[in-house]
C-alpha cells in the first residue's frame, strides 16, 4: 500500500492507495497471438516507420480474455 494526500469533504486527509502489480512480461506474446487469432491488426506508416495499427477497445478486450487463461 501507498498514500497520497488528498483532500475529502473540504478536508486535508492521507488516503491509502492499492498499488498495481505489473508486469508487462508478456505483452510480445500478446501481440503476436492477438495478430494470429484475429485481424484487427493493420499495417501502417506512423511517420517513416512501419508500425501495426489497432483499435484500443479489441486490444484490451483480447488481453484481458489471455491474461484469465494464460496467466496462473
Amino acid at each position: 500500500m501507498s498514500g497520497a494526500p488528498v483532500v475529502i469533504d473540504g478536508e486535508r486527509r492521507w488516503q491509502e492507495i492499492r498499488d498495481l502489480d505489473i508486469n508487462s512480461d508478456d505483452f510480445d506474446r500478446i501481440g503476436q497471438d492477438l495478430e494470429r487469432d484475429t485481424d484487427v491488426v493493420s499495417l501502417g506508416l506512423v511517420g517513416q516507420a512501419e508500425s501495426r495499427l489497432v483499435r484500443q477497445q479489441p486490444l484490451v478486450d483480447y488481453a484481458v480474455r489471455w491474461m484469465e487463461t494464460n496467466r496462473k
